[in-house]
């Protein structure tokens, strides 16, 4: 009976070894892409205004996500709060990171949730990128627009305060 119970041991940890190591080598894809995300930007949005520099950075991200080949590691995992914690601290760091590098006039008071805010707003356009197959990404960049706009006029009334 033990030697069964031992075969059986081994068969489930060989089953689960190969899915761990997918998912390490998806996490250090994801934090390769979104350290060579952070620190660049795109000459072309130096005349932009702040709203559409953030804009296209946030859609350079989910491109650069996807010519990494992140949809369908990301898609195919069973995220819970444990597991996705390395996720959303390195697109915490990220996003803050981003940030500086667009040189973006953030209101003082609004500056250290601005980090917070993006990355639980990328998060919900995470879920739309993962599930939008439409050619140019329409549905997604109809997403990041809208909330973007939302979160400026969430900040307008904030700093009326």
């Amino acid at each position: 009976m033990r030697k069964k119970e031992a075969r059986s041991e081994r068969r489930e940890a060989r089953k689960t070894a190969p899915r761990d190591k997918k998912v390490k080598n998806a996490l250090e894809i994801y934090n390769h892409v979104l350290r060579e995300w952070a620190g660049a930007t795109s000459p072309d949005m130096v005349d932009e205004v702040p709203r559409e520099r953030l804009l296209d950075a946030m859609l350079r991200l989910f491109e650069s996500l996807d010519d990494a080949g992140l949809r369908s590691p990301l898609a195919a995992q069973d995220i819970n709060w444990q597991s996705a914690k390395p996720y959303l601290v390195a697109l915490h760091d990220a996003i803050r990171w981003q940030l500086l590098v667009l040189e973006l006039s953030v209101p003082k008071l609004a500056a250290p949730v601005a980090p917070t805010v993006l990355t639980l707003a990328a998060l919900r356009w995470m879920k739309i990128w993962l599930a939008d197959d439409t050619s140019g990404q329409s549905k997604l960049m109809a997403a990041i627009d809208r909330d973007l706009g939302r979160l400026d006029v969430a900040v307008q009334q904030f700093m009326r305060f």
